[in-house]
């Protein structure tokens, strides 16, 4: 792979397909105004291997979404509620986060319609971290395994 031109890894990179992908998946740029903690634990630290010794370690936060530009897939409207959860998250507003949003199951506007799955760099193309599991994963000169996004190709 160490040969290959940047622009046929990226393009492999982003014809790859994850099985933990959902239809729903979208991947936004999006200022994120503060709302409230909600309390809600969104991730939890177990001590022993039978999730019986278990501490929040981080609670959702809610925030109004304003979508700045989506890079693929659809979204309903230009602001919504969204749910974003992970440790150590400051309790202020977020400006141009590169965001993974999956739909939650809710019709109701005054609920949040989605969650923020995961945090991405902006860059010429969109990139998350993928999870441990995912076929087709591409490694560059020992660099991390990136789930990529073009911001120029619709979807």
């Amino acid at each position: 792979m160490k040969n290959l031109p940047l622009c046929l890894v990226l393009v492999l990179a982003l014809s790859a397909t994850s099985p933990r992908a959902h239809a729903e998946d979208v991947v936004a740029v999006l200022d994120l105004k503060f709302i409230e903690d909600t309390g809600d634990p969104a991730r939890l630290l177990c001590l022993d291997e039978i999730n019986d010794d278990c501490i929040t370690w981080a609670t959702f936060y809610l925030f109004e979404a304003k979508v700045d530009r989506v890079v693929s897939g659809d979204l309903p409207a230009k602001r919504f509620l969204v749910l974003f959860g992970r440790h150590a998250l400051p309790e202020k507003n977020l400006r141009n986060v590169v965001a993974l949003l999956t739909k939650l199951k809710t019709d109701d506007p005054n609920r949040p319609r989605y969650q923020v799955t995961q945090i991405g760099d902006k860059r010429e193309v969109y990139c998350f971290d993928r999870l441990a599991g995912q076929e087709a994963e591409i490694e560059l000169d020992g660099e991390r395994p990136l789930r990529c996004f073009d911001p120029d190709r619709s979807d």
